[in-house]
């Protein structure tokens, strides 16, 4: 059925309106058992969440995105360029970082002192 605008559709045409990439984009992502086919396309400006029940797969696509997690196939896309993020270090390197869920057990380093841990 033909769509009711000229848009093309974010399948067959990726770039935004003005023929730029999007920032971040997914396509048929494997990591783990839990991940499979997954495909996102996230464009300058954009605000995404990812929602659902615990064990549904929504940390772990986070840390594939991020090099906390590996992914077994598909490709990654930072600006139209296939990258693979290794490791966070790599990804942070591309302006690509996570934010843990559980900040008091994964973001505070107790044996640092204030300054340290912020740094």
């Amino acid at each position: 059925m033909p769509r009711s605008d000229d848009r093309p559709s974010r399948a067959t045409d990726p770039a935004d309106e003005g023929g730029r990439p999007p920032a971040l984009e997914l396509e048929g992502v494997h990591s783990g058992g839990l991940l499979s086919d997954i495909d996102l396309r996230v464009q300058d400006g954009e605000v995404v969440g990812l929602a659902g029940v615990l064990g549904s797969g929504r940390t772990e696509l986070c840390e594939a995105i991020c090099g906390l997690r590996k992914v077994d196939s598909g490709v990654v896309r930072l600006r139209g360029v296939a990258t693979r993020l290794r490791e966070p270090k790599e990804a942070l390197a591309h302006g690509v970082f996570a934010l843990s869920e559980d900040r008091k057990s994964e973001g505070i380093f107790g044996h640092l002192d204030v300054r340290e841990t912020l740094s």
